[in-house]
């Protein structure tokens, strides 16, 4: 399979590399300043693309993405309040676009034992839940897209959590009963 790679950081070396020793090519490599002036007559387009770069590039990116009718993977997070104009250009293109906080196979475990974690943990009023997540210092975003999505499932089984408090607002205030804390920690090369 011939695999259009837009962004080349950490994430995207490693796509890089674990492709190759899959038997599959990497035929395009986009980074930022390839994607401001991306025209998709310039090159012969990949089978598929795969996404992960920054929040405040994703929709930009993916609006040039779209139009070229080839599946997208986007593995960049921080940017689903724009969902719904992502999926009027998909559908408007009738391309497939898979997107998600994280697709490792433990975290889609870690899930369903919060699920079911949050539903015991209603009877037991007495007892408290936070969420503390470590990934390593290059880690732009804090919370994490699976710290996200982790806590949405707690706020979705645990009903005496209304909402979340990252711990930066909670400098001056302790949490309210109804909040779920976030707290984040960048530290070295911790892959998460």
């Amino acid at each position: 399979m011939n695999i259009g790679l837009v962004g080349f950081g950490k994430m995207g070396k490693t796509i890089a590399h674990l492709c190759s020793t899959h038997g599959h090519k990497i035929s395009t490599i986009l980074e930022a300043e390839q994607m401001q002036n991306f025209s998709s007559q310039d090159l012969d387009l990949p089978d598929c693309w795969i996404e992960f770069t920054i929040p405040q590039a994703v929709i930009s990116n993916l609006e040039r993405l779209i139009p070229t009718q080839k599946p997208i993977v986007v593995g960049t997070t921080g940017w689903y309040e724009n969902l719904e104009k992502i999926q009027a250009l998909c559908h408007k293109y009738q391309v497939a676009v898979l997107y998600g906080p994280n697709f490792s196979l433990g975290v889609a475990l870690l899930q369903k034992l919060n699920r079911l974690l949050a539903q015991w943990m209603q009877a037991y009023p007495e007892f408290d839940c936070a969420i503390h997540e470590v990934h390593h210092n290059q880690k732009k975003d804090a919370p994490s897209g699976t710290a996200l999505a982790l806590a949405q499932t707690l706020l979705e089984n645990l009903p005496r959590k209304k909402k979340t408090a990252c711990a930066g607002e909670l400098t001056t205030r302790a949490p309210l009963p109804e909040e779920l804390v976030i707290s984040s920690s960048r530290v070295g090369n911790i892959a998460g």
